[in-house]
């Protein structure tokens, strides 16, 4: 296979830098990062169903590739607004090291879980 540059003359295919998908040279698998994810739960919520929830996101992302590194259940505390009638939440903060695709399919599973009434997945700051 060869490609016409603008002089006129042809750069053969196996010339050019073998290119990954995301556009670095050589690179064929998407970045590991760190993220945290801050999860709102209902606060109905035994410590068992609580306990039931961290072990579900533990085991999706390990399954996945990614490693937890901890999950820590805050205390119950008051929201600023109600969401979904509830005026409480038992939050929990999970530090995980995954890539990309493994944090949305976490976000796409949290979405449809009844029990947890928000959720934010963020990269914490280079320091």
């Amino acid at each position: 296979m060869s490609y016409e540059c603008g002089g006129g003359s042809l750069l053969l295919a196996f010339l050019l830098p073998d290119w990954g998908p995301y556009k670095t040279k050589g690179r064929r698998f998407p970045p590991i990062r760190d993220y945290e994810i801050m999860l709102v739960l209902d606060p109905t919520l035994s410590d068992e169903e609580i306990g039931s929830i961290q072990q579900r996101l533990t085991e999706l992302t390990e399954a996945r590739g990614g490693e937890v590194k901890k999950i820590a259940a805050w205390q119950r505390r008051r929201l600023a607004y109600e969401i979904k009638g509830r005026r409480d939440g038992i939050y929990v903060l999970a530090e995980l090291k995954a890539g990309p695709a493994v944090i949305s399919e976490l976000e796409a599973q949290l979405r449809v879980t009844e029990s947890v009434l928000r959720h934010m997945a963020v990269r914490p700051e280079e320091s």
